[in-house]
């Protein structure tokens, strides 16, 4: 199940990261996807909010304020990529220079068929299902974002699933 402690675990191990007593965490779920219980005992600080369609910014979080970012499984559920590409660009402006983010979406399409114009038109007529089945994002697009928003895409696990972790990382002076 995302947000347990061993799901941090795996994650951080897989990507050679640490998170350090010192840090302050962001942690960006939707509710169960909340990695906060596990940071508690490891970060001094943890922050979580909650994302949606509904909006695509971290407001009220303060510029370079952030250590570590984790956001596993809700990003991916975003309907519209733009939102998704924006929250990169919004991870970008709250990390600390010499910051991380753990992230995870879908690069997929194949995943989320209500997202192709076909999908969407059958789940109108009532021919597929209802309901939000995320979107995914192009490769080249989380670049592009990450690069607007100053950030490094350092390493990618999964490319091409609807599972695709993402290790985007500020440098130093940026």
């Amino acid at each position: 199940m995302p947000g347990t402690d061993q799901e941090l675990d795996r994650l951080v191990a897989v990507f050679g990261v640490t998170i350090q007593p010192s840090d302050v965490v962001l942690d960006i779920g939707s509710g169960v996807e909340h990695f906060a219980p596990a940071l508690a005992e490891q970060a001094e600080r943890v922050v979580s909010v909650r994302v949606s369609d509904e909006g695509d910014s971290l407001e009220g979080i303060e510029d370079e304020s952030i250590d570590v970012c984790l956001s596993h499984a809700v990003l991916r559920q975003l309907s519209d990529p733009a939102v998704t590409l924006r929250y990169v660009e919004e991870i970008g402006r709250v990390l600390k220079p010499k910051g991380w983010a753990l992230i995870q979406v879908s690069n997929d399409p194949a995943a989320h068929p209500r997202a192709s114009l076909k999908g969407r038109l059958g789940a109108l007529v009532g021919r597929s299902p209802r309901g939000d089945s995320g979107s995914a994002v192009d490769g080249g697009d989380v670049r592009t974002a990450a690069g607007r928003a100053h950030l490094d895409l350092d390493r990618v696990w999964g490319a091409g699933t609807d599972s695709c972790e993402l290790l985007l990382r500020r440098p130093a002076g940026a």
